[in-house]
């Protein structure tokens, strides 16, 4: 039986950010699914419902950015996973192969291309086909958040609205 976690919440960080610093706020990240990967190869992807944050900025003014982080201890090779917006191909890759130790590690991928897919609700899907055995005990345990930066361009720039902001708001002390 495949389970899952999905958190329809925006959460803002506001560390290191103060009002009237000067500084904008940290880009707004939303938990999209949570799920341990086992044997699941062979098995459907998992499905879950993706809502637009309605208290979250608007996708068509933000850079999007998918980010997959994931974690794995044991044996285990690496893995070819995907995950789907709407039945469009958002990321596409392979884990990265873990030691007895463990490994952790993020992939991030722009996908503001695909504002209009993510400002309406859509379904998600997941897959990463895996096997454990007695031979292979790895399981991959997965966070896919939804990041976007309102105030940044595909480049990793402030745009011209930000940096008037903020230097209305250094004017303004």
């Amino acid at each position: 039986m495949l389970s899952f976690h999905a958190f329809p919440i925006c959460v803002v960080s506001h560390y290191g950010f103060e009002k009237n610093s000067g500084a904008s706020p940290p880009p707004s990240s939303y938990l999209l699914l949570q799920h341990d990967f086992s044997f699941t190869y062979g098995q459907p992807s998992v499905l879950t419902a993706y809502t637009p944050p309605p208290h979250c900025p608007s996708p068509s003014s933000a850079k999007i950015v998918l980010e997959w982080t994931a974690t794995c201890k044991g044996r285990q090779f690496d893995r070819i996973f995907g995950v789907w917006i709407g039945g469009a191909e958002g990321l596409y890759s392979f884990t990265a192969e873990p030691s007895a130790a463990g490994i952790i590690w993020t992939v991030k991928k722009d996908v503001t291309r695909y504002s209009s897919l993510l400002s309406t609700n859509q379904t998600l899907a997941v897959y990463l086909g895996n096997l454990v055995d007695s031979t292979y005990i790895g399981v991959y345990h997965v966070n896919i958040l939804r990041e976007f930066d309102p105030f940044t361009d595909d480049d990793g720039n402030r745009s011209a609205s930000e940096s008037l902001r903020t230097q209305l708001q250094i004017a303004q002390r």
